[in-house]
């Protein structure tokens, strides 16, 4: 039994590690975007698969909103990390924006999100290409 759950926790972790990836690519299509944390595909065995951003076109809260509006969840903020988000900033623009990828979130939701945001850049103006 215990090989079973260690099994199924690993394969949990690599479809994790996999809905990261695709969200980093895809993140990585709308300019403005700075993710922060580990986001070389070596190094992402040491993270997990909340993924935290911000936008140079938009506050995490506005963002959150638009989201929201659209039925995805994510959150804004500074996630009770007050010092870190301060000595990097943030804390003046609202924090962070944060995506938390499950072993029930698909790629087509990843995807979705993306679509979200790239909408919302072009609502503040913000020349996305495809």
């Amino acid at each position: 039994m215990l090989f079973r759950s260690r099994a199924g926790l690993q394969a949990i972790t690599r479809y994790e590690r996999e809905l990261v990836v695709h969200l980093l690519d895809r993140l990585a299509e709308i300019p403005g975007i700075t993710v922060y944390g580990i986001t070389d595909r070596d190094q992402l065995d040491h993270r997990t698969s909340i993924v935290s951003f911000t936008m140079e076109w938009s506050t995490p809260t506005r963002a959150a909103t638009h989201l929201g509006a659209e039925g995805i969840q994510v959150w804004d903020g500074d996630f009770y990390a007050v010092n870190p988000v301060a000595a990097l900033g943030l804390a003046e623009r609202g924090g962070l924006l944060r995506v938390g990828l499950m072993s029930y979130n698909t790629k087509e939701e990843v995807d979705r999100l993306i679509s979200s945001l790239k909408d919302h850049a072009r609502a503040s103006a913000v020349q996305i290409d495809g």
